[in-house]
């Protein structure tokens, strides 16, 4: 169980080990060529197979071919007010969708949202990073666990935290991340291990978010 904590800690630590500016500017690219729902994008270079990209309209992607200088990403939406210049961003994390009881014999689009007209899905989410749009500007913070009940137009978030960047102060969310792996390397019960990782969880998606200020 020791060694299972460590690699825990050792992964969730990797995420924001390398983040500085070279990272930052390979986060946003811009398309080259758009046709038949694909998207050729320059920029990108940490981009990984299979990863969900976000494009300035909203509509996300996935990044489906990797070549030397650009990236090439099937879009999971509509490419109306897509093209040439537009600018793609990338976000760090594996296309998924959500799964369980809820879905069953439900009609949902590529990313799990549901089409067939009938009430929203409901999903839990883990503790990370949050980015939602105010006044057609696009915002980011870090939140706990919670909930989020999906339509094909907007997402409802229910969660106990969630902070802005500026409002995120880095030396308590350190300590916090401190403490976290602390308790995991001698954690005294299944719950605590569980509480600890949760705890860990949500102090690197603060640090995470603060870094992208």
């Amino acid at each position: 169980m020791k060694m299972e904590s460590d690699e825990i800690i050792s992964v969730l630590r990797e995420e924001i080990s390398g983040f500085d500016n070279r990272t930052l500017r390979s986060e946003t690219g811009t398309i080259l060529d758009m046709g038949d729902g694909i998207a050729t994008v320059y920029g990108l270079n940490n981009a990984v197979y299979g990863e969900l990209v976000e494009f300035e309209t909203g509509v996300r992607g996935m990044v489906m071919n990797l070549e030397r200088d650009s990236v090439g990403c099937v879009l999971l939406g509509r490419e109306d007010g897509l093209g040439e210049g537009s600018t793609v961003r990338r976000t760090g994390r594996a296309t998924d969708v959500p799964v369980g009881d809820a879905m069953l014999g439900r009609v949902v689009n590529a990313l799990g949202g549901p089409i067939d007209g009938h009430e929203p899905t409901v999903t839990a989410i883990e503790p990370g990073e949050l980015k939602y749009k105010v006044n057609g500007q696009w915002q980011l913070a870090a939140v706990s666990g919670g909930f989020a009940e999906i339509t094909p137009e907007y997402a409802v978030v229910l969660i106990s935290s969630a902070e802005h960047p500026e409002e995120i102060d880095i030396n308590r969310a350190d300590a916090a991340r401190e403490r976290a792996e602390e308790r995991l390397r001698h954690k005294q019960s299944v719950v605590e291990y569980y509480n600890s990782k949760a705890a860990l969880a949500r102090a690197m998606a603060r640090l995470k978010t603060r870094g992208r200020k």
